[in-house]
Order: structure tokens, then sequence, then C-alpha cells
């Protein structure tokens, strides 16, 4: 709920391993746009990001709505400002 199109950062939540019900409310709050009320999510922003996966060699990733296999484990994410306009 609180990124912006417009300061060049890219906005990350991250939730650490959660009990089912504790998933099924924190859906509840994704779907309210209430996440910044669930105590153990921890938010932050940033212009690049460098993820490892530990554990596996090949990782199916979701990228834009499409299903991708990668054979790596490690990624490397950054915003590009103003490199998509947005029509509203």
């Amino acid at each position: 709920p609180k990124a912006s199109l417009q300061d060049g950062l890219l906005d990350i939540l991250m939730v650490p391993k959660i009990n089912t019900i504790q998933k099924l409310y924190f859906g509840l709050l994704v779907l309210l746009k209430k996440t910044d009320s669930f105590a153990k999510a921890e938010w932050t922003q940033v212009a690049e990001l460098e993820v490892t996966i530990a554990d596996f060699e090949t990782n199916v990733i979701q990228l834009d709505g499409e299903y991708y296999l990668f054979k790596e484990n490690k990624f490397r994410i950054e915003v590009l400002p103003s490199a998509l306009k947005v029509l509203c």
C-alpha cells in the first residue's frame, strides 16, 4: 500500500515463516491493503536487491504473471527509473 511509482525504489515486504492461521490472517490483510498492521512483517525500500535461494539449484520464478525456470539460485533485481511509462 505504501509503494510509489515516482520514488525510483522497490518496496520489499518480508514475512518470516508463519503458521496456517497467521497465513490466513495475513492473506486477509493483503486483500484489505493493511499489511503494515501485521507485526511480523518487515517493510523496507531499496534501489537494488540481491536474492539467494539456498538449497536449490533450479527455481521456478513468476515474472509479470509468467512462470520461468532458472538454473540459478542467485538473482539481482534493480529499479530502472523512468524505464516504464504508466498510463493512468
